[in-house]
């Protein structure tokens, strides 16, 4: 099982979710953070271990709380890669 394997590995500190756009992947990656933070918790209490995701924003909504509550509880984070067509729609005026 990855999560078993995830966890066995010291090394390892975070797992961040990117490349791409996490949507269509969001319960398998849910079920697979659980897991590991669950694991971690009944191994080890004093690991740290965080969990990121990177997307556009879109999504379902209950789908993407639940990765908000699993990144606050990890310490982890959730960082909106916002782009458009026209360059100047990028940019804030100021």
């Amino acid at each position: 099982m990855l999560a078993n394997q995830i966890v066995k590995n010291k090394d390892i500190t975070c797992i961040c979710y990117f490349g791409g756009t996490p949507e269509a992947q969001l319960p398998f990656s849910i079920n697979l953070s659980n897991k590991i933070l669950e694991k971690i918790k009944q191994e080890n209490k004093n690991r740290k271990f965080r969990i990121c995701w990177e997307w556009n924003g879109s999504g379902n909504q209950a789908l993407i709380e639940k990765c908000m509550q699993i990144a606050i509880e990890s310490g982890g984070n959730i960082k909106f890669d916002l782009k458009t067509f026209n360059e100047k729609l990028n940019l804030a005026n100021f």
